[in-house]
């Protein structure tokens, strides 16, 4: 039994200033193939911002929405999206309850696509 082995996309850091509450990355040509997994990470803000990553295609449609992910927490999507076909110039978008405040954070967030 052969089973395909996930290509890890590079790890990408998204720099939340104080006052952000949007970064995105895009997942760059030609990232064609399957999502299988996304990993995300959050810090822990001075305030008490909740993070919901987006999946949004090159026109702009949200494909996937995560659940909500609270400062310090962590997530891990596998095979849970509707429509997980990547065809390049995909957007991952984190989107902040509010800002984050102090001196910001960094959210990470790794594709996995096959």
């Amino acid at each position: 039994m052969c089973l395909d082995k996930p290509s890890h996309l590079k790890k990408q850091e998204l720099v939340f200033g104080a006052n952000d509450t949007v970064k995105m990355m895009t997942l760059d040509n030609p990232a064609r193939g399957i999502l299988a997994e996304i990993d995300i990470q959050l810090p822990v803000w001075t305030n008490d911002p909740e993070c919901v990553v987006t999946l949004e295609r090159a026109d702009g449609t949200v494909a996937w929405a995560g659940a909500v992910v609270k400062k310090g927490g962590a997530a891990t999507y596998f095979a849970q999206f509707p429509d997980r076909i990547i065809e390049g110039s995909e957007v991952l978008k984190a989107t902040l309850s509010l800002a984050p405040g102090g001196t910001g954070g960094s959210v990470w967030i790794s594709p996995f696509i096959k």
